[in-house]
């Protein structure tokens, strides 16, 4: 059952040829299935991480998993271009291995003569070099670019993935800091209400003052009446206080702050382990891609440069017999035809390229240098 799910996401993620497939043997299969159980986990870890992002930055589940399958397949899929994208070409024309000659000469057994002797040293050099052009070709310009896209999905995975294996301690510091704004909002009504009285209050001393020079009738009746007025408008503002405080209580019950989350699982051990998962992961995934495409006894990459070359190569033979059949129906019975034919024919040879339609080898050109008589010569320049 498991090694049938493999062989699906195997099919779906690489876009195998059921033909080819069925032509490589059992353990270049588990090879590609191996990877695509790297890839499966990945792709997993990836929809959590998401999911997590987008709980910390909306904080509502159905949108969440909605959002966060959709962006983990845009992920998926930016790391499947990085991995399988960004490569050789599919019609690149395999090097020429040249023969090894033996040699029947006898070695010296001394270790001194033999480090000494130049047929050892330059053995021990070309293997040196045959390694070093190994991990060159692995560690190339193309696996530089791939590295670029993968730390981006890196860091933009690991940091809400490391939150959810941390959900207490974000779940804790969510609800320090939910804490934190109540109070500080608290705070800020209590002044403003406080500045309200303050205003009503020195209103009433400005009237008492009245009242104390001025004893009339008139002054007392509306100092009375703002004293019942002030006392109406204090509750009334207390009330929207408390209206404001609990609306505002309600409005961050579940808020989460992601940038906050973020800077404290910085400082934690776990982020740091989730990263390192990660970044095997995604090393992995390459490595395995690399021994697929690079390793001699793995044949499927083989097998599917020369179907597809073969297949080009076909419809470009059939191609040019069409031109060449529309050509003698339109020009057959006038004097243009041969130059037609003949100007097709130049502009393939003055291609700067040997294998057409795949152009990827260059001719080796050659300026032909015409020998001049001295009088030709003189007259050249005269």
């Amino acid at each position: 059952m498991i090694n049938s799910i493999l062989t699906y996401i195997t099919h779906a993620f690489f876009g195998i040829e059921e033909s080819i497939w069925n032509s490589i043997d059992s353990n270049e299969k588990q090879k590609f299935n191996s990877l695509s159980f790297t890839i499966a986990l990945l792709s997993i870890v990836t929809f959590i991480g998401l999911y997590e992002f987008f709980i910390l930055l909306l904080n509502d589940v159905l949108i969440a998993i909605v959002l966060g399958l959709i962006f983990a397949l845009i992920v998926i899929n930016i790391f499947r271009f990085s991995v399988f994208t960004i490569q050789k070409p599919i019609y690149h024309q395999p090097e020429i291995q040249k023969p090894v000659v033996e040699t029947t000469a006898t070695l010296p057994e001394n270790p001194t003569v033999q480090a000494n002797n130049p047929l050892v040293a330059k053995q021990i050099t070309t293997s040196f070099k045959d390694k070093l052009l190994k991990l060159v070709s692995f560690f190339s310009i193309g696996m530089i670019v791939r590295s670029v896209i993968n730390v981006i999905l890196l860091l933009f995975i690991a940091f809400p993935f490391a939150c959810k294996l941390s959900n207490n301690l974000i779940t804790k510091v969510n609800e320090n800091r939910r804490v934190e704004l109540i109070e500080e909002f608290k705070v800020s009504e209590q002044i403003k209400f406080k500045s309200n009285c303050e205003k009503e209050d020195s209103k009433i001393q400005l009237l008492e003052e009245k009242v104390r020079l001025h004893p009339n009738a008139m002054y007392i009746s509306e100092l009375k009446n703002e004293i019942i007025s002030r006392q109406e408008r204090v509750n009334t503002w207390e009330a929207e206080r408390d209206q404001n405080i609990a609306d505002y209580e309600s409005k961050i019950a579940n808020r989460n702050f992601i940038i906050l989350s973020y800077a404290k699982i910085a400082n934690e051990m776990i982020l740091k382990i989730t990263l390192l998962f990660l970044g095997l992961l995604l090393f992995l995934c390459h490595f395995q891609k690399y021994q697929l495409v690079n390793n001699s006894i793995y044949k499927y990459y083989t097998l599917a440069n020369k179907q597809y070359s073969d297949l080009a190569l076909e419809n470009y033979k059939e191609v040019e017999k069409l031109i060449k059949v529309e050509l003698a129906k339109k020009y057959s019975k006038t004097a243009e035809y041969n130059l037609l034919l003949e100007n097709y024919e130049n502009i393939k040879a003055i291609s700067k390229f040997t294998n057409p339609p795949f152009n990827s080898i260059e001719k080796d050109f050659k300026i032909p240098v015409k020998k001049m008589t001295t009088i030709e010569f003189i007259n050249h320049y005269v």
